[in-house]
């Protein structure tokens, strides 16, 4: 069985009592986007909570020179926006539609009006982004002082074990992830042809096949090795 492969998502608003979970999506309405729809842009003000329910989104920013740089991709059940309703700071990345995506969205007033209502929201909040600050403290840390072998396997193993089962043996699955070559140079701040070449000298040992914008990982224990996860 392969364990402890990456930080788990912890979702802050699926911790809820299941009457405040009910009360949050009455409030949401339903958006629908198609592949390459932008969801928010970089330094717009923020209206409210996005919840991701199908689909990918990805969150990048563009620098003053125009160059877009990839940050992360989002899935259900992800939240986009929660942090910036508190500050009211601009949103900081724009988030875009990787294929057709669905998601639920709950203003700041509605959104404000329930954490009055529902106290526990506050507390779900701040132990959710206590996850978050750990998570971005250790991602400093892998980027200072680790290789970039060792750093794409955790962020492969993070893409696949995210949907996973902890509790189901999932060492001879394979997994499809649906990311380009460059998404991941973009992520890891490398080279498309850095990250070429430790693809293929993994597709070499079988631990991954490479398709055309897919990756099939087709060895997760291997792939955790790489990433020196005990």
């Amino acid at each position: 069985m392969v364990t402890d492969l990456s930080r788990p998502r912890y979702i802050w608003m699926e911790k809820l009592p299941a009457k405040v979970q009910s009360a949050l999506h009455k409030q949401m309405k339903t958006l629908h986007l198609k592949d390459g729809d932008i969801l928010f842009q970089q330094g717009s003000q923020p209206e409210g909570i996005y919840e991701i329910q199908q689909g990918r989104i990805k969150a990048f920013v563009t620098s003053p020179s125009g160059k877009q740089v990839s940050l992360n991709i989002f899935s259900a059940p992800d939240l986009l926006g929660e942090a910036n309703i508190l500050t009211h700071a601009p949103l900081p990345q724009t988030t875009q539609a990787l294929g057709d995506a669905q998601l639920g969205f709950i203003s700041i007033d509605a959104f404000n009006s329930l954490r009055d209502t529902y106290p526990e929201i506050d507390e779900a909040m701040l132990i959710g982004f206590s996850h978050k600050l750990l998570w971005m403290n250790n991602y400093v840390i892998s980027i200072s002082t680790q290789d970039l072998e060792t750093r794409l396997a955790i962020r492969l193993c993070r893409l696949v074990t995210r949907e996973l089962d902890p509790d189901t043996d999932n060492t001879n699955q394979h997994y499809r992830l649906e990311c380009t070559q460059d998404h991941l140079a973009e992520l890891l701040g490398a080279t498309r042809q850095s990250i070429n070449k430790v693809l293929k000298a993994w597709e070499a040992e079988g631990i991954v096949e490479n398709q055309y914008g897919t990756l099939i990982v087709n060895d997760l224990q291997r792939l955790s090795d790489k990433a020196s996860i005990s």
